[in-house]
């Protein structure tokens, strides 16, 4: 089943340049997604509260065409493919006011146990709920996100309490900010980004961020103690 609704970008989600933001184009992406899960009675979404929730994995975003402030687009999105034990795919298609896509994105959900920390298996009533369709429509940078462990820079961030997000993390659209500070790949020379989340940040923790260049561009963030919590890869249109 594919699941429709027209949204109009504000003007605060654009750069001084015209070009909207990386961070937007996710908290777009993310609330369409949340209105989808609604509509079919998904009470897992992550939510305070519940024992079994919906957590983000992965994000693969494709920039097609540009948008515009106050524009009205199209934004479709639909549940992909079968389940494996624990995750499933998500994909969505945002158009213009022609029809044109001006963005693609397939998202990777895991179902969660929040009181044990672990993955749990997801039902087929969860997932007949969604109608799922198929298999994915459009095509999209693809292979395991790794840890580089090469650089030319890093800094530093430290997590303030507006980075949170309900669930006391910091929310999936923020690390877009963390990296922007190092991303060297012009705004509007990106083609698609892609990032993988490995560990949750709390308030308060000090980041690494760490950046390196190749065929792509690539963040990595950092805990205090070393371990990775975050991977992003841009590239060039």
């Amino acid at each position: 089943m594919i699941f429709t609704r027209k949204y109009s970008p504000r003007i605060g989600d654009f750069n001084s340049e015209g070009n909207i933001s990386l961070r937007a184009i996710l908290e777009l992406l993310e609330q369409i997604g949340f209105c989808h899960s609604e509509a079919v009675k998904d009470k897992l979404m992550a939510v305070q509260d519940v024992e079994i929730a919906w957590v983000l994995a992965e994000w693969t975003v494709k920039l097609v065409g540009n948008i515009r402030p106050g524009q009205e687009l199209t934004f479709n999105t639909w549940v992909t493919g079968k389940p494996s034990a624990s995750s499933t795919m998500r994909e969505m298609e945002v158009l213009d006011e022609n029809g044109n896509p001006v963005l693609q994105a397939l998202s990777r959900f895991a179902l969660f146990n929040t009181e044990t920390g672990k993955l749990t298996r997801i039902t087929p009533e969860l997932f007949g709920n969604y109608q799922p369709e198929p298999a994915a429509k459009n095509e999209y940078p693809s292979g395991r996100m790794k840890e580089k462990g090469e650089y030319d820079r890093e800094g530093q961030v430290t997590v303030r309490k507006a980075d949170m997000d309900f669930n006391g993390h910091v929310h999936n659209s923020v690390y877009m900010d963390y990296a922007r500070e190092v991303i060297e790949t012009p705004r509007n020379e990106i083609g698609y980004f892609r990032i993988g989340y490995k560990s949750p940040v709390k308030e308060g923790e000090v980041l690494t961020v760490r950046h390196g260049m190749g065929e792509e561009e690539w963040v990595e963030i950092f805990h205090q103690d070393g371990t990775l919590c975050t991977i992003i890869h841009i590239g060039k249109k």
